[in-house]
């Protein structure tokens, strides 16, 4: 099986290159966050996940919630995180800087800011299998 499947998998990125290069345009911090259904209460996890790297967090809308770094290094971060089915999604809505706008800090931190949810949503599931595992054993 793993003879015919690495060949087959070749010659598909060899004939249509266009579409592996355009197909992964997202930047790293856009991918969206899976929840599952691990994470009861999203907002409390949030807060969690903005406040380790002096992010704040408000309520938008229903679903919807805006996380904003002020000031930081003269840079001013607003991102809006979207509750999508069962996952998360970032986008950035402005960036803002008193000196000479450098993306890559503004990405670096944003991949960070993803990073925080992730390990917010991994802590929740963790700690809903032990009870899980707990409820089954007791």
């Amino acid at each position: 099986m793993k003879r015919i499947l690495l060949p087959l998998l070749l010659n598909l990125l060899w004939l249509n290159p266009a579409s592996a290069e355009t197909e992964y345009q997202l930047q790293r911090w856009q991918n969206p966050v899976p929840t599952g259904g691990y994470v009861q209460d999203i907002p409390a996890m949030l807060q969690r996940a903005v406040t380790r790297d002096s992010w704040e967090l408000e309520t938008a809308a229903d679903g919807t919630w805006l996380a904003r770094l002020n000031n930081y290094k003269g840079y001013t971060v607003e991102v809006e995180v979207a509750r999508q089915a069962q996952e998360l999604q970032l986008n950035l809505l402005s960036s803002r800087c008193d000196c000479k706008m450098d993306q890559a800090k503004i990405d670096s931190w944003l991949i960070r800011l993803r990073r925080n949810i992730a390990l917010e949503v991994t802590k929740a599931a963790r700690d809903e299998s032990l009870r899980q595992k707990l409820k089954a054993k007791y």
